[in-house]
């Protein structure tokens, strides 16, 4: 069981670590290449850099396009994007990145390479798991490479809030800003936006294979209510997914937030591929920011700089910066500016596990366009002291993949489970005050056995989906990857890969019988994993992921509480004029993929902001 373990985890790594991205909320920060001033389509010849800014936007994510398109509205206020990577353009992104079959997040070029975080600690049976870690580096962050999953979350997670004195977070307070944000095509009313900058639609049932028409009945027969709006109704269920999508178009926060008419506002600069040294901060106020200039460093002045570089980033930029637990920064040889010991740690996020199943011909999808995931499921463990609604299953109805043409894929589908309120916590600490340095992630996966316990039940239950009266019928073969050559042709965006899909298509087709003998081969088959416990946590350990929702390690709470990073308007404490605006203040992670949330913090503290400055 052990070998069948070691060897699922590495064959799902590259495929799942596409799949985890079914949510979104990444944020793309500073990577070292050489600053490149951009204002709208083309270098601004009229760029003056050497004046003060009135706002610098570190990180151009999903939160950090919302800041500069809504602080630049202000004519009088002088606006400045940095981003860490390139810039795709209304009506010149790669048609990867547009197209909402999720082919982006094959894009290697998308991604910081080479990152690595641990996954989860050594137990008594397994030594700690480092694992490869999928980081956006583009305008637009995780919004333009993810699944285009855009949920909310529930009222509960911004009420739980208050227990680390936070207060105007509350559902009341944040439900204006996800209307704001927000053009529904789908819902009216006071609860949902018809003219924000994001379009939001559901993928149609008429529009579902029998795949996921059959999971949902077969949930329905669980006593799972069919939820139609999964942005307001809240608790366990089974529903289309909400999609930041608009035809046949994914809408980014940098697509969405930065138009044409935004980038030509002469008082608003976008710099991508610029790297952000440090945050410069002086007498206790930050002044600006010191990017990468050739072989030193060049120092770019404003009234306020806002961090919007996600939950790993953000914190890093603050410990270089000297703002952090005070003996690691010492050790580094950082000066301390802020002595905050919170900075990097309570690290969250949501584990993934998947399951792929080759698919009968009668359960397959029609056609290989528009999203591979239409519906979720919301249900709660059980587990003792756990909360209701805890777990989503993510059901692909065909597996994502680089190719435009895919009958590889489309007779695949994968389900995946994640944990959505998890305990265990994890933390974020550069170990150099090297910009080009990676910092040190570790997620500390199921360091909380309630996680784990979540997670073997949740096994269980995917399990018993496959197996249902329901679903059992359209199912040729169910099974864990493993590493073979084949695979990871498959998922390279090359003409190897485009021959993998066709030939690996045509091959499996020829006869499910066939197919179900190749596969029996080439994976880990399901009915091979023996139901014990111990054999289970072994698998999950050896094959789980982080997802790509971090948050927590710059959380928000009382300005007297020593752990807390920043007060209820994303202001630093003990540094005047920065703020932290991005995932990486939520004091808990919220029951929903990040990106919405994300965008809605953008809208938030752009509000205080703007509100303050009159």
């Amino acid at each position: 069981m052990a070998r069948l373990a070691d060897q699922g985890a590495r064959g799902q790594h590259r495929l799942s670590l596409a799949l985890i991205l079914s949510t979104g909320g990444l944020c793309a920060a500073a990577t070292p290449v050489s600053p490149h001033p951009l204002g709208g389509d083309t270098m601004k010849a009229n760029s003056d850099s050497s004046s003060t800014f009135d706002f610098i936007v570190v990180g151009g994510g999903s939160a950090g396009c919302v800041l500069a398109s809504r602080l630049s509205e202000d004519a009088t206020k002088r606006v400045l994007l940095v981003e860490a990577g390139p810039d795709h353009t209304n009506g010149e992104e790669l048609p990867a990145i547009a197209d909402t079959r999720s082919r982006a997040i094959f894009k290697n070029e998308l991604f910081w390479p080479n990152f690595m975080v641990q996954g989860n600690g050594a137990s008594e049976r397994a030594p700690e798991r480092i694992v490869p870690f999928l980081q956006a580096k583009l305008l637009g962050g995780g919004s333009s490479i993810n699944g285009m999953h855009a949920q909310r979350g529930f009222p509960r997670d911004y009420a739980e809030w208050k227990d680390f004195g936070v207060t105007d977070w509350g559902w009341d307070d944040v439900l204006p800003y996800f209307v704001k944000l927000e053009s529904d095509e789908d819902f009216n009313g006071p609860h949902h936006g018809k003219d924000g900058p994001i379009s939001i639609r559901r993928v149609e049932r008429k529009g579902w294979s029998t795949l996921s028409v059959a999971v949902e009945a077969d949930q329905k027969s669980r006593g799972l209510a069919a939820q139609k709006d999964l942005n307001l109704e809240f608790g366990d269920g089974v529903g289309p997914v909400p999609l930041n999508i608009s035809d046949t178009t994914r809408v980014s926060s940098a697509r969405g937030y930065l138009r044409p008419e935004v980038r030509s506002r002469s008082n608003l600069e976008i710099w991508t591929e610029t790297e952000v040294h440090r945050v410069a901060v002086e007498d206790g106020r930050a002044v600006g920011i010191d990017i990468m200039a050739g072989t030193g460093t060049r120092r770019i002045t404003a009234r306020e700089v806002i961090v919007s570089c996600g939950a790993i980033h953000s914190p890093a930029l603050l410990q270089r910066s000297g703002i952090g637990p005070a003996a690691a920064l010492q050790a580094l040889g950082i000066p301390v500016v802020a002595d905050r010991p919170g900075v990097g740690k309570n690290l969250s996020n949501h584990p993934m596990f998947s399951i792929s199943a080759h698919l009968r011909a009668k359960a397959r999808c029609a056609t290989t366009e528009g999203p591979p995931g239409k519906i979720v499921v919301r249900y709660s463990s059980n587990v003792a002291s756990c909360p209701s609604t805890d777990m989503i299953l993510n059901l692909w109805e065909r597996v994502p993949s680089p190719h435009l043409d895919d009958p590889l894929g489309r007779q695949m589908a994968d389900i995946m489970f994640i944990l959505n309120k998890p305990f265990s916590r994890g933390e974020v600490l550069i170990d150099s005050a090297d910009p080009s340095a990676r910092p040190g992630v570790r997620f500390n996966m199921f360091e909380d056995e309630r996680d784990l316990a979540r997670f073997v039940a949740a096994y269980r239950y995917c399990v018993s989906i496959l197996n249902a009266a329901a679903v059992k019928p359209l199912i040729n073969a169910a099974f864990i990857l493993k590493p073979i050559p084949m695979l990871f042709a498959y998922l390279g965006d090359s003409p190897r890969g485009r021959m993998v899909a066709k030939l690996g298509g045509a091959l499996l087709g020829i006869s499910e019988r066939l197919a179900a003998k190749l596969l029996r081969r080439w994976t880990i088959p399901l009915d091979t994993v023996p139901d014990r416990d111990d054999d289970i946590v072994q698998l999950i350990r050896s094959s789980t992921l982080p997802g790509g929702h971090p948050t927590g390690t710059c959380r928000m709470g009382r300005r007297d509480d020593p752990h807390a990073v920043v007060d209820t308007r994303g202001r630093v404490i003990g540094v005047e004029g920065l703020r932290v605006a991005d995932p990486s203040i939520f004091p808990t992670i919220v029951t929903a993929g990040t990106n919405i949330p994300a965008m809605m913090v953008g809208e938030k503290i752009a509000s205080h902001i703007k509100r303050q400055d009159n």
